[in-house]
C-alpha cells in the first residue's frame, strides 16, 4: 500500500473534522450569547477574516427583520369628505334680486240689486330681498334652515291693481339620503305677509296673514373637485293647512376657494298662494267679502358661505 496516499487521506479527513467543529462552536456560541445589536457582527467579522462568510450569513437576516418591527404605520384616510363627519355651512350674506309678481281676485257677494268681482295681475317689478341660510350635515342625515325678508311692490295699470306686500319667512327641513346625491326632506315654512291691495275701484284692502305649512321635497347635492359644490332643492305644501299653495325651487353653485370660506351663486323661484274671507255687517244684512292672493317670486341668489 502506497504511504503517501495513506497519509493524504488522513491529512483531509482532519481538515474536514477540525472544519465541522469550528462550525459547531461558532453555532453554540451564537446560540448561548444573549442578543446584541447589528454591530457586534460587523465587529466580529472585521477581526476574524476566516469567518467573514459564515458571519455574513448569520448577521445579514437580521436587516429585513428591524426593518419589518420598526415600518411607519400608513397614515390615516383624509376626513375631509366623510359623510359621517359634522359638517356645517353658514350663510350670512345671502342676497337676491327677485321679479316679483302678484295675482290677485277679490269678490262681493250677491246682492238683490247686483253685486259684482274685482281681479287683476300685476306687472313684473325688480325688488331686493335679504335671505340668510344654515345647512347641517352628518351620516347621510340633512338639516337646512332660511330665512328671507323682502319688502316689494308692483302694479297693473289697466285694469288698476296695486300691491304691496312686506314678506317674511322660515323654513326648517330634515331629510336623509335615499339614492346616490339624493335626499327626500320633510318641514314646515313659517310665512307672514303684511298685504295692501286695490283693485279697480274697491276700497284698499289690507290683511297680515300668517301660516304654517307643512311641505315636502327633495334635495340633490354633489361636489365637483374639492371647490366646486352644486345643490339644488325643490320642496312643496301648505295643502290647505296654511297657504293653499306653497311651492319653492332652488339651485346654487359653490366655489369654495378657501377651506373655510365660499362664493355662491344661484336662482329661486318661489309660488304661494293665500286665500280667505272678510266679513262685514251693513245693517242686518252680513257681507262676505272673500279674497285670494297669489304671489310669485324668482330672480338670481348672491352670497358668501362659512364651512367647517
Amino acid at each position: 500500500m502506497n504511504h503517501h496516499g495513506i497519509l493524504r487521506k488522513v491529512c483531509i479527513l482532519a481538515s474536514l473534522l477540525g472544519f465541522a467543529a469550528t462550525v459547531r462552536a461558532n453555532d453554540r456560541n451564537a446560540t448561548n450569547d444573549p442578543p446584541g445589536p447589528v454591530m457586534t457582527a460587523a465587529e466580529n467579522t472585521a477581526s476574524d477574516p476566516a469567518s467573514h462568510e459564515l458571519t455574513s450569513r448569520v448577521a445579514f437576516p437580521a436587516v429585513p427583520m428591524l426593518t419589518a418591527s420598526e415600518a411607519v404605520p400608513f397614515p390615516p384616510p383624509s376626513t375631509d369628505n366623510d359623510a359621517n363627519k359634522w359638517q356645517f355651512s353658514i350663510y350670512p350674506i345671502l342676497g337676491w334680486a327677485p321679479l316679483f309678481r302678484a295675482n290677485t281676485d277679490f269678490s262681493l257677494p250677491d246682492f238683490p240689486n247686483g253685486g259684482g268681482t274685482g281681479a287683476g295681475a300685476t306687472n313684473w317689478s325688480l325688488n331686493g330681498a335679504a335671505l340668510f341660510g344654515v345647512d347641517v350635515m352628518k351620516s347621510g342625515w340633512v338639516f337646512e334652515a332660511e330665512g328671507m325678508w323682502a319688502s316689494v311692490s308692483a302694479s297693473q295699470p289697466s285694469p288698476y291693481v296695486n300691491v304691496s306686500t312686506s314678506v317674511s319667512y322660515g323654513d326648517l327641513f330634515v331629510g336623509h339620503k335615499v339614492w346616490k346625491d339624493f335626499s327626500l326632506l320633510a318641514g314646515f315654512r313659517r310665512m307672514a305677509v303684511n298685504a295692501d291691495i286695490t283693485v279697480t275701484d274697491f276700497p284698499p284692502f289690507s290683511r297680515k296673514p300668517g301660516v304654517w305649512d307643512p311641505l315636502v321635497g327633495v334635495d340633490w347635492r354633489r361636489k365637483f373637485g374639492r371647490k366646486l359644490f352644486v345643490q339644488i332643492r325643490a320642496d312643496g305644501g301648505g295643502f290647505g293647512v296654511g297657504s293653499d299653495v306653497d311651492v319653492d325651487l332652488e339651485a346654487r353653485v359653490e366655489w369654495r376657494f378657501a377651506k373655510h370660506f365660499g362664493l355662491l351663486g344661484g336662482y329661486e323661484a318661489l309660488h304661494y298662494q293665500i286665500s280667505g274671507t272678510v266679513y262685514e255687517t251693513v245693517g242686518d244684512l252680513v257681507l262676505k267679502h272673500p279674497w285670494q292672493l297669489r304671489q310669485t317670486y324668482n330672480g338670481p341668489l348672491m352670497g358668501f358661505g362659512i364651512y367647517f
